[in-house]
């Protein structure tokens, strides 16, 4: 890993881009700012200390439209960005505010995949409440991947796809389900291609169809908030109130199924309201 030095505003963006949910550290700095030079070789190291984040470094100089956009007045200044929005700031060479401030966020990261961690934990408990083994204790209904296909009506593409996939519980499947409230929406099938395309670019992989994979649980989290700022049109609410003043839908759009790994060849699902706002 190493800081990426970045050429211009396009190439900026396009790095912005990629980076998808990852925190990304940019340095807005000057080749003639003292400040900056004796920043320079520790911030070179903090790559390989801290490889969850995306570093890029920016000379004001060369891209003059970014730094007039970000409003920069102090160098160097660190701006953090997560799904392409600016979500901190910090201004002037303290190394340790630095690391405290990259900490920080990806401190809030985890925390967020331990809420969702702990909802699928609750959501596995409700599922299994009807369902005891002989001794009494709870137990979570499991399928093949060739049970589940049928049970799901999952295309062939996904049903190998779970057969071959590496165990693993931290990787989510998600199937969505269009609803009536969708499709009330104009041009469905344009408007279910935007989702695909926005779960995409918020760094879910589809598998086939309407099935995407995340990495971690703190994806899917990190993607629900891409997706509610992206097309919050897709997403509804049960209270007509707030629907009303915020253009939702009152009635399910999109209902979503996640897939877990259990064990080896075993797999367990679980309903999940990825587009309730």
């Amino acid at each position: 890993m190493s800081v990426r030095v970045i050429e211009d505003d396009e190439h900026f963006q396009k790095e912005l881009q990629a980076a998808g949910i990852r925190l990304v550290l940019v340095e807005f700095a000057a080749n003639w700012s003292g400040p900056c030079k004796r920043i320079a070789k520790e911030f070179e190291y903090l790559p390989n200390k801290y490889s969850q984040v995306n570093f890029l470094k920016i000379d004001v100089q060369e891209c003059q439209e970014a730094s007039a956009i970000e409003n920069i007045s102090v160098i160097p200044t660190f701006l953090f960005y997560r799904n392409k929005t600016k979500i901190d700031i910090l201004e002037g060479n303290d190394l340790a505010s630095l690391e405290a401030k990259i900490q920080q966020l990806l401190n809030q990261s985890d925390e967020n995949e331990q809420k969702f961690a702990s909802a699928i934990k609750s959501l596995n408990s409700f599922y299994a409440s009807d369902e005891a083994n002989s001794s009494g204790d709870l137990v979570t209904p499991t399928f093949t991947p060739d049970e589940l296909g049928k049970e799901l009506k999952l295309d062939r593409n996904t049903v190998e796809f779970l057969k071959n996939e590496p165990v693993d519980e931290r990787d989510p499947l998600m199937i969505l389900d269009f609803q009536a409230g969708f499709s009330k929406l104009a041009n469905f099938i344009g408007n279910k291609n935007m989702v695909f395309d926005a779960l995409v670019r918020s760094g879910a992989q589809q598998i086939s169809g309407n099935v995407f994979k995340f990495l971690t649980w703190e994806d899917l989290y990190a993607s629900h908030s891409f997706m509610k700022n992206e097309i919050p049109w897709a997403f509804y609410s049960e209270y007509p109130a707030f629907s009303a003043r915020n253009g939702l839908s009152n009635v399910p759009t999109i209902q979503t199924t996640i897939i877990t790994w259990f064990s080896e060849q075993k797999l367990s699902t679980h309903p999940f309201e990825f587009f309730k706002f």
